[in-house]
């Protein structure tokens, strides 16, 4: 996993509606890297990290219920993909 960027903006924020109830908290941040912001989001737990990567048809949010049923036994990680979710595009060519 990379580490933030040092200006990353970091912004913790709950799952299904706030943090009462039992339900898990989530980090917020971005990672700023050449021309692109990859948004992405941290989810804190004991053990090794996991790594979630979305499909070309969702974002991050797709994987909240499986961040959640990890957290306990992972810290896990869920990032939007280039042009995706709250990541910047491609603003050159391939």
């Amino acid at each position: 996993m990379m580490p933030p960027h040092r200006n990353s903006h970091v912004k913790r924020h709950c799952s299904r509606g706030g943090c009462q109830n039992g339900s898990v908290s989530s980090e917020k941040f971005t990672v700023q890297r050449g021309s692109a912001t990859l948004a992405a989001e941290r989810w804190a737990g004991e053990g090794p990290p996991v790594v979630l990567l979305h499909s070309g048809v969702t974002d991050r949010r797709g994987w909240y219920a499986v961040a959640e049923a990890l957290q306990p036994h992972s810290t896990v990680v869920a990032y939007d993909m280039r042009g995706y979710g709250d990541t910047s595009g491609v603003t050159y060519g391939f």
